[in-house]
């Protein structure tokens, strides 16, 4: 790299280094540490997640770390069908958790679909 070019990689660092700081970023990075799916559906759950990942980047040098990343982050549940097999693409088990959460049918007592907790809130459907 020539003394004037300055690539992608670097000009990241310098701004967020400059405009966002330090300890923003580190805030950030242990939020990302601290990601659980608690109360979240896998949906809510990976949004977090790719949200906050750019921050820990050294946590999801690859697919296969960011798999071992989200899979760490699940509910018990969930995890305990995930466990059983090897996956190493996220989108993949993203998919894979997001269908074992629906087979348990655990989207209603977990955070609830946007459709569910709409129809609970809005009364009886005879009104």
């Amino acid at each position: 790299m020539e003394p004037n070019e300055v690539d992608w990689d670097f000009f990241q660092a310098a701004f967020k280094k400059k405009y966002l700081g330090v300890r923003y970023l580190d805030d950030k990075k242990r939020e990302f540490m601290s990601l659980v799916q608690g109360n979240m559906t896998v949906a809510e759950y990976e949004v977090q997640f790719v949200r906050l990942s750019p921050y820990a980047p050294d946590m999801v040098l690859s697919d296969m770390h960011r798999c071992d990343r989200f899979r760490y982050g699940l509910v018990q549940e969930v995890k305990t069908f995930i466990l059983a097999s090897e996956y190493t693409y996220f989108d993949v088990l993203v998919t894979r958790c997001k269908d074992i959460e629906q087979s348990l049918g655990l989207t209603s007592r977990i955070g609830g679909s946007s459709s569910s907790k709409r129809a609970a809130d809005s009364g009886p459907s005879w009104l």
